[in-house]
């Protein structure tokens, strides 16, 4: 059983980052609170899966908040040189 907290990380980053991949990572969360109803080697491979993914993202993404106005901010999701 995986920490409620690496699903939360990853739960953040799939929140930020806005294309397929964000989506998928909210799918492979959404089907691991299904786990009980799962095969034991379908959610192993659902864990392998999130902790792969989550340490892509940490790997290659940093949040960074960018000023858009004197009293606003906003959070993004920033890559390295890995998608350019």
């Amino acid at each position: 059983m995986l920490d409620r907290e690496i699903l939360d990380k990853l739960q953040e980053f799939a929140k930020y980052e806005l294309t397929e991949m964000g989506e998928a990572c909210s799918f492979l969360l959404q089907l691991y609170r299904y786990s009980d109803y799962l095969t034991d080697e379908f959610v192993e491979s659902l864990e392998n899966e999130i902790l792969y993914k989550l340490s892509f993202f940490s790997l290659h993404a940093k949040f960074v908040e960018k000023e858009i106005t004197t009293t606003r901010t906003i959070k993004e999701l920033e890559w390295d040189d890995y998608y350019e």
